[in-house]
């Protein structure tokens, strides 16, 4: 709780003129549907096990840092449903990303790279920024927004797609750039 921290703060202080932990991140209680605190006694808490048996731990885990802890944080069924679907279309793009890549013969064949290459690579660049730059910040919601935008908008809707006829039909020179491509996205951000 976050009494704890306080009162530990303030006692280290006393005694020893510095805190007793180096930095400290806190939430606020995480509430139910109707906004109404969770809890055993209120008959309205679930335990982690019952969340990790209905949606996964994957979920659970997207989801917790998903949420702003600077505030109380909501607890739903819709909110589930949602990071459900986030993290389905997050995983989808790595698995794509994934057999791409490994199709291509990873970054060994690179030859020349056009323009929507060079972009999404950019557009790779500025996602590690920004999630590197949250991480900085404690902002886990903005670390998990930047991963989500960068897969969701940047590689499938408008990356893919614009691959996907000469992944088809293009040159073996051509899709092997283009997984020589996907091999670098893949390898940087499947370790974010």
């Amino acid at each position: 709780s976050r009494g704890w921290f306080q009162s530990s703060g303030l006692v280290g202080m006393m005694l020893h003129n510095r805190l007793p932990y180096k930095s400290v991140m806190t939430h606020g209680f995480v509430l139910g549907e109707k906004g109404k605190k969770m809890a055993k006694s209120g008959k309205n808490g679930k335990s982690p096990m019952e969340v990790i048996e209905k949606y996964n731990a994957d979920i659970l885990r997207l989801w917790a840092i998903s949420s702003d802890a600077l505030h109380d944080i909501k607890f739903s069924d819709a909110a589930m449903a949602t990071h459900t679907e986030t993290f389905r279309k997050i995983r989808n793009t790595l698995r794509y990303l994934e057999s791409v890549a490994n199709k291509g013969n990873g970054e060994k064949r690179i030859h020349h790279f056009d323009d929507i290459d060079k972009y999404i690579i950019e557009r790779l660049r500025n996602t590690i920024q920004s999630a590197s730059d949250a991480l900085d910040e404690m902002s886990l919601p903005k670390y998990v927004s930047a991963i989500k935008e960068f897969c969701i908008n940047d590689l499938s809707q408008f990356y893919f797609e614009a691959r996907k006829d000469i992944l088809y039909c293009g040159t073996e020179h051509e899709r092997l750039n283009i997984g020589a491509c996907m091999a670098i996205v893949y390898r940087n951000i499947s370790v974010l």
